[in-house]
């Protein structure tokens, strides 16, 4: 196996067990340094004990500089964090020693995949079709625990009519499960729900992440109307979690397109169970389309791999309160659908594309469908700008746009609300460059000329 990137959040315990040692070391040099003095011509001794209202300027030389050491480590500590949540239907497996092997590549390939920058271990997977055996999951932890090392812990539900189960695989050193649920009623399959704490994080930086697997039958209308049904049931379960819950809906979702009455329940409104697209699809944030055998949505499509690459069901969607840029929040532009590299035939095996992926055999074999992860960050505060700016001619070709428009990757974006009237209810994306330039702006309401905006957060995307 490669050798690994360790964890972004194993370094905040490293810098705790950093501090420790300073703080060690100091003591013993302040003791080391009091026995020398002591002896000197001076004999003062410099005990911290013997006068620690007063301390002599050799003790006070190391006590200020383990307070130093202090704040800065302490510093590092607070600093936002990565997690790469993974969302994956794993096609009842693995469970031979050969499908092991393949597991092993597959998730391994995740945590290699840079990303904006940023490469690293999976921290958790929701994962959809798990193995019916409950005893098989100790072997899927083992198998992260090979590639990844530490431990590793699994979630999931009782079997539904299939046989199946839905739940989660975590690292147990990057995040705690706080609290755990299957939803069964008037679903097809079961729904696990869990409540997750990064690990050195507090409860404002909570998530909750639901690990779905939809009505399957594309072309029926009458399992259409089931998913539809089974988004409702989703909607009103999210509905009683508390108002600044940060929500994440992944899975299997079995949808045509964004065309669906499914997708539609899932994203109405603006409450916080209203979910928000991650992937910087074609057509803008909510543009009634269909995904399936179209070509526009090749690069985003993840089932099947094997013989017809021709949907995109495995999906990522999250809440507002996860792009309020405070707590946890997701990075734009890192939804990545795992071993599409955009260059295979479209309804073909994602073998006939060119330069394929070194792991296309193991990811064939592994599942039915690619894998689909999202990274998130976590204990950040967004900055506030309350001073006014000036849009012209704002864009017409994008609504809500989830990503960057005209600027590189890195680039910043600024949220803002307004209107031409003063009134400032719409909302808008503002993307600037490198240099701090405007390089592309958007805005839910379409109008266009010399708006009057308000910033809401700016944040690094």
């Amino acid at each position: 196996m490669t050798p690994y990137r360790e964890p972004s959040l194993a370094r905040p315990l490293k810098s705790y067990i950093s501090l420790i040692l300073c703080g060690f070391f100091a003591v013993m040099l302040v003791e080391s340094g009091e026995a020398a003095y002591s002896q000197s011509k001076f004999k003062q001794p410099l005990s911290l004990i013997s006068d620690p209202m007063n301390p002599p300027i050799l003790s006070r030389f190391f006590l200020n500089g383990f307070v130093a050491l202090f704040f800065v480590f302490s510093n590092s500590i607070t600093q936002a964090q990565t997690l790469r949540i993974c969302s994956y239907n794993v096609l009842d497996g693995p469970v031979t020693t050969s499908d092991d092997q393949d597991f092993r590549v597959v998730i391994e390939a995740i945590g290699n995949q840079s990303v904006l920058g940023n490469a690293q271990a999976i921290d958790i997977l929701a994962f959809q079709e798990g193995p019916q055996d409950a005893n098989q999951y100790n072997d899927i932890e083992n198998n992260f625990e090979t590639v990844f090392g530490g431990t590793f812990a699994s979630s999931f539900t009782t079997p539904d009519f299939a046989g199946c189960r839905t739940g989660f695989i975590y690292n147990t050193s990057t995040v705690q499960l706080i609290f755990a649920t299957t939803l069964s009623s008037g679903l097809t399959h079961n729904v696990r729900r869990a409540q997750f704490r990064p690990i050195g994080g507090t409860a404002n930086d909570d998530f909750h992440i639901y690990s779905i697997h939809l009505k399957a039958g594309t072309f029926d209308p009458a399992d259409a109307a089931i998913r539809e049904n089974e988004a409702m049931v989703l909607r009103a379960n999210a509905a009683n979690l508390p108002a600044d819950a940060q929500i994440i809906y992944c899975g299997d979702f079995n949808m045509a397109g964004s065309d669906e009455d499914a997708f539609e329940v899932l994203f109405d409104g603006n409450a916080t169970s209203s979910a928000r697209e991650t992937l910087n699809a074609p057509f803008g944030f909510r543009e009634n389309t269909n995904w399936q055998e179209n070509i526009a949505f090749l690069p985003f499509h993840s089932q099947n791999p094997v013989n017809n690459m021709d949907d995109r069901f495995d999906l990522f969607f999250i809440n507002n309160n996860l792009m309020d840029g405070e707590n946890t929040e997701y990075v734009r532009g890192s939804c990545t659908v795992l071993g599409n590299n955009s260059t295979h035939n479209l309804n073909q095996s994602i073998n006939t594309g060119t330069g394929t992926v070194g792991f296309a055999t193991e990811i064939v074999a592994t599942s039915d469908h690619l894998p689909v992860f999202c990274d998130f960050r976590w204990g950040q505060t967004a900055q506030q700008f309350n001073q006014a700016i000036s849009v012209d001619a704002v864009s017409t070709n994008f609504v809500r746009s989830n990503g960057p428009v005209g600027g590189a990757s890195g680039t910043n974006d600024m949220e803002v609300e307004g209107s031409a009237n003063g009134t400032f209810a719409s909302f808008g994306v503002i993307d600037f460059d490198l240099s701090g330039q405007i390089a592309g702006y958007h805005s839910s309401n379409g109008s266009g000329g010399n708006q009057s905006w308000r910033t809401r957060n700016r944040y690094s995307v």
